[in-house]
């Protein structure tokens, strides 16, 4: 047996492993299976819920299926088990952190140098540090062009992204609105009433995914809500029920049904049992239609005749 001492130190976006001693088995033991483990930190401390996986050097998935991976715990610390005898690297992402390679193949500017972990027996304070992406710079603020109303076309500007990858979300009064994930956007009248922003996330390979949300449109102008005005089926005796019909409305108006003896509300609802306090007195119904976008509307039907 021999042993072998390895280490390494990359700088900028690279990580940095110390590999403790370790000493190669004797081939009566290569079936056994060992373990690595370690911790997890950047500058500001410990790195919890990050996946940490050890691969197979020339690692195929179909080939080599012996990648085993598991996710730090809260204070940063790790254990793979199940590892056999052979030589393995290590890769280390999760969230604000690119997917980092260990590679030996020379430095680049996106990957780490690194050294190969022979694995011949279980490692401890296989310790990762990592430095967290940098934001992607330039990152300029988008603009909308076009008018905010309904039935318009917006189109975002995302301006200068210096190669990203970008992607869009319309956002109405801050919230996103499903499906809009294009560079443009037709405005709905579902709109009337808000303001409308385009959010840009740029992503590139070694950089933490970086958002820009774009200054917020005028109000977009209240559509014309569709709407008729109610009749009353029925006869006004005491007694006697009356129903509304409503007539025509935008399709996914909320209607409230109030009825009126004079101008006092006495019930609302779609139907009104005449009573007696109605006697000699005449009745309306009135319907207020509501959509969110739209201009409310409330109408008034023809009074009945005097209650008997």
């Amino acid at each position: 047996m021999r042993a072998l001492r390895r280490g390494f130190l990359a700088t900028g976006t690279a990580l940095l492993i110390a590999l403790s001693t370790l000493t190669f088995a004797s081939p009566a033991h290569a079936e056994e299976t060992f373990s690595l483990s370690g911790t997890l930190t950047d500058a500001s401390g410990p790195l919890g819920g990050l996946n940490t996986c050890a691969d197979p050097i020339n690692y195929d998935i179909n080939t080599n299926p012996r990648r085993e991976c598991v996710t730090s715990a809260a204070d940063g610390s790790y254990t793979i088990t199940g590892l056999r005898p052979g030589e393995y690297t290590l890769t280390a992402w999760g969230d604000g952190y690119p997917m980092r390679f260990f590679n030996t193949g020379g430095s680049t500017s996106n990957l780490a140098d690194a050294s190969i972990i022979r694995l011949a027996q279980s490692l401890a304070g296989q310790n990762i540090t990592l430095m967290r992406a940098p934001a992607l710079s330039p990152a300029p603020r988008p603009t909308v062009s076009g008018k905010a109303k309904p039935g318009a076309k917006l189109t975002a500007k995302p301006g200068d992204w210096a190669g990203a990858t970008l992607s869009y979300q319309w956002l109405r009064a801050g919230t996103a609105i499903a499906g809009a994930t294009k560079a443009t956007y037709k405005v709905q009248p579902i709109d009337g009433g808000a303001t409308l922003q385009v959010q840009v996330t740029g992503s590139k390979p070694d950089y933490s995914p970086t958002v820009r949300v774009s200054d917020a449109t005028k109000v977009v102008p209240l559509s014309k809500l569709k709407s008729a005005k109610p009749k009353i089926a029925g006869k006004a005796t005491i007694g006697k029920m009356l129903k509304v019909k409503p007539g025509k409305w935008t399709a996914g108006t909320k209607l409230v049904t109030q009825w009126l003896r004079g101008k006092t509300v006495v019930a609302s609802g779609a139907s009104y049992l005449v009573a007696p306090a109605d006697l000699g007195q005449k009745l309306t119904v009135r319907v207020t239609g509501t959509k969110q976008g739209y201009k409310t509307v409330a109408k008034t039907s023809k009074a009945t005749k005097r209650v008997k």
